[in-house]
């Protein structure tokens, strides 16, 4: 009984972990996780990769793990960044600093079309760059996966 749940619990974790797992599939997975963690939709995040990841058939999670680029280190200059592009696209200059802007509730508030604007902005490019360093990655190390899975298998 536990030699055949340990098996199929190592058969399902393979599974699980490599599914779609070609440079193409992964690539996209990162994309899109990068993606929705950039763009301010916070306490959805993980509900929305889930869900992309079911609709798309994409690599769960990878999508998940790279949702988490939001991370406490990463998000002021994702939040600062977002802010900049949003308001360049909007104004067509770059918007001036002033540390007063992030207590004035009113200036958020009219800031928050050019943060969730300048997110999707962010999100795409941060989303590209990581998805070909993903899809190079998964390219490189593939014919070693493949060896490790025939093993399990």
């Amino acid at each position: 009984m536990i030699q055949g749940t340990k098996a199929f619990l190592r058969k399902f974790a393979t599974t699980l972990l490599t599914e779609r797992l070609a440079p193409g599939p992964a690539a996209a997975a990162v994309f899109w996780g990068v993606l929705i963690g950039v763009v301010p939709i916070w306490g959805l995040q993980t509900l929305t990769a889930l869900g992309l990841a079911y609709l798309l058939r994409l690599n769960k999670p990878l999508i998940l793990a790279a949702t988490f680029i939001n991370n406490p280190l990463c998000l002021p200059f994702l939040v600062g960044g977002s802010l900049e592009a949003g308001s360049f696209l909007r104004t067509g200059k770059w918007q001036d600093w002033q540390l007063s802007a992030f207590t004035n509730m009113q200036l958020l508030k009219s800031e928050a079309f050019s943060w969730v604007l300048g997110s999707m902005v962010v999100g795409v490019a941060a989303g590209a760059f990581c998805g070909a360093i993903t899809a190079a990655l998964v390219h490189w190390t593939a014919p070693a996966q493949r060896r490790q899975r025939e093993r399990i298998h």
